[in-house]
């Protein structure tokens, strides 16, 4: 799981939240997500990838083991280097999650585990506009090179397709609504299900 340090996460949300807030609100996703990750009890590592101390100490409280993040990269680079230096198994599946997705849920996490190929396969979380991607599974761990960012869903669609790969994709309401916008904590709120980021925009009369 990568995860931004608080202070430059949530840039689309500055004209809507001081950055005290846009702290507060990340906090609380990444504390949700992780609650989520633990709630799967999966067997295997969790591991977090940041630059930032508060979130590497909040990580750890969840169990999770945590790498700093490599300075001269992007996140994509950032990722397979990771995934390379914790050299899992050929035959081993790798989960890449987001840290903004407040109603993850247990099951959620075990369906894409689950959906994942008995051997080489990729499964796809998309995002709520169904162009983007907020988890990930490759197995073997490296089978396609990470794509995150605007378009790509349709990215690692073309990768497994170049590599024939079987790929499966799973829309889950959980996985599919990540805060970028005030739009999607309109959505959040308009859902209602309870959440440490729904506990936290509420007490800020969000």
């Amino acid at each position: 799981m990568p995860v931004k340090d608080f202070g430059r996460a949530k840039q689309r949300l500055a004209a809507a939240l001081c950055p005290d807030v846009r702290w507060g609100l990340v906090e609380a996703m990444f504390k949700d997500v992780m609650g989520a990750v633990r709630g799967a009890g999966l067997v295997g590592q969790t591991v977090v990838v940041t630059g930032e101390a508060s979130v590497a100490a909040l990580a750890r409280q969840f169990g999770a083991a945590v790498l700093p993040e490599p300075e001269g990269f992007d996140v994509n680079e950032i990722l397979d280097r990771v995934v390379a230096g914790l050299g899992p198994g050929e035959d081993e599946a790798v989960l890449i999650l987001a840290a903004d997705l407040p109603l993850v849920t247990p099951d959620e996490i075990l369906a894409l585990v689950a959906a994942v190929p008995e051997g080489p396969g990729v499964v796809v979380g998309r995002n709520l506009e169904g162009e983007g991607t907020n988890a990930l599974v490759r197995r073997p761990p490296l089978a396609i090179p990470a794509a995150f960012g605007p378009g790509s869903f349709g990215r690692y669609l073309a990768a497994a397709m170049a590599r024939n790969l079987p790929v499966r994709v799973l829309d889950l309401p959980g996985v599919a609504l990540d805060i970028d916008t005030p739009q999607d904590l309109e959505r959040l709120k308009a859902i209602g299900r309870d959440c440490q980021t729904l506990r936290y925009i509420r007490a800020q009369g969000l």
